[in-house]
């Protein structure tokens, strides 16, 4: 049965690209075997690549790379356009048995900084954007990201310094279903409780976010780690159980051969994660969007050329490191501005002489005696209504718009769907904003009108 199931495993379509990023709350969960595992079971439904994030010295992938001949991310440069070839030959070649006992597994990319202990680290990027441009200059289909921040911390780092933080970074990518590890244990699963719920705070999508439990030793996991997986299973896509290796325990990724256990988990973290993404986009999976060039944005030039103040032509040395004024600095123009700024004044302040010299001239406009100023009742009165209308209607839509916020923020909970909670909060918050404006904007503009009066 087991055999059928990863038969049955669906192959993407070529133009798409599913970002899988392995993500964790603590260090020690997993991250690593859980992402060679879904490299291997990816392959089976296309061209995969797993992307090591981490520096070179705190990271196990390095020593697959050892003897291989390839360059590794050191031999892309950061100053040069990119070829689909040169990053393919940058990464090495993998292939991990599936399940089975004639299944040799489908190879897989693995791209990896693989230069010797003592060479200078390389400035890795953290923006998830730059690895999604990576991944699709390599043309791969699956790309597993094998990140190194811790998921918690970054969500709350990110929101007291006002930016978005490589969690949510990793969750806008286009086809993204993000894995989250834990060790199956007591205070592993306490982090992970953790973790969804600032994920849930914060409204990423937790319907597409797959639980991966990964066991530290052998035996039934203890009883706060099943009865928090029966939770996390109605609130994530799924939760899948890892259960300990031995080989992995002793040989870290340099293991020949897996359990059959581990590699069950392995095709059902596989079968997770492609159910999540045909749930959210459909099936089979629309074509990636082709990521655009970065580029700097051009300064503009200046409206008014203006000399450098450190030029050869302004300074002219004086004395040993004493720079003195050579020749005096240019008159700029005026700008048009300027110029009709200065003939406006000069107008005004001909006729203001020519009025004080001559005292024939009288203005156009003198007082009319004994004629008081008042708005016309046939005026007054629509204009009223209008003013009263305008300020109630406002004050109407305002309410009307803080119920259905309230009413979203209801029914959010009740059907745990964090985005539409989030948004009812939002518009609860637009409408107290809206009605505060609306009512002082329409005290303000009725005393200045009847002031007018």
């Amino acid at each position: 049965m087991l055999r059928k199931q990863v038969d049955a495993v669906p192959e993407l379509p070529v133009g798409a690209r599913l970002m899988v990023p392995v993500m964790a709350a603590t260090g020690g969960s997993g991250r690593t075997t859980v992402a060679r595992l879904l490299g291997a079971g990816l392959a089976l439904s296309g061209s995969t690549v797993v992307l090591d994030l981490a520096p070179r010295l705190s990271s196990p992938w390095p020593a697959l790379l050892a003897g291989q001949n390839v360059g590794g991310l050191a031999a892309l440069p950061p100053d040069r356009p990119l070829t689909r070839s040169a990053v393919q030959q940058a990464c090495v070649v993998q292939r991990t048995r599936a399940v089975g006992p004639d299944a040799d597994g489908a190879a897989w990319h693995l791209l990896s900084d693989g230069q010797e202990w003592h060479t200078r680290p390389l400035d890795l990027p953290e923006s998830p954007a730059a690895w999604y441009q990576l991944a699709a200059i390599g043309g791969w289909q699956s790309v597993v990201a094998d990140t190194v921040h811790l998921l918690a911390h970054d969500l709350l780092a990110a929101r007291c310094a006002g930016q978005t933080g490589r969690t949510r970074g990793w969750y806008d990518l286009p086809f993204a279903v993000p894995v989250l590890c834990a060790a199956a244990t007591a205070q592993g699963m306490r982090s992970l409780q953790q973790a969804v719920m600032v994920l849930h705070a914060e409204g990423l999508p937790l319907q597409r976010t797959v639980v991966a439990l990964v066991a530290t030793g052998d035996g039934r996991p203890p009883v706060a780690v099943r009865a928090g997986a029966a939770m996390l299973s109605s609130r994530t896509a799924a939760v899948v159980q890892v259960p300990h290796d031995p080989q992995v325990h002793a040989h870290s990724l340099a293991a020949a051969r897996l359990r059959q256990r581990t590699l069950q988990a392995g095709a059902r973290l596989t079968g997770a994660v492609l159910a999540a993404a045909h749930a959210a986009w459909g099936h089979p999976l629309p074509d990636a969007p082709r990521p655009a060039p970065v580029t700097p944005a051009p300064r503009p030039a200046p409206a008014i050329p203006v000399r450098s103040a450190t030029s050869a032509a302004s300074f002219a040395v004086a004395g040993p490191g004493t720079p003195a004024l050579a020749t005096p600095p240019p008159q700029l123009p005026l700008l048009d501005e300027e110029w009709d700024m200065s003939q406006f004044l000069a107008t005004v302040h001909t006729a203001a002489v020519a009025v004080a010299a001559d005292p024939h001239v009288r203005l156009l406009a003198d007082a009319v005696p004994n004629v008081t100023p008042e708005m016309p009742k046939d005026v007054d009165k629509p204009v009223q209504s209008l003013l009263n209308w305008t300020a109630g209607l406002g004050l109407a839509a305002a309410v009307l718009g803080g119920l259905l916020g309230w009413a979203a923020v209801a029914v959010g909970h009740n059907s745990e769907r964090a985005a539409l909670a989030a948004r009812g909060k939002q518009a609860i918050l637009w409408s107290l904003f809206g009605a505060g404006g609306i009512g002082v904007t329409a005290a303000l503009v009725t005393t200045f009108y009847n002031m007018g009066k």
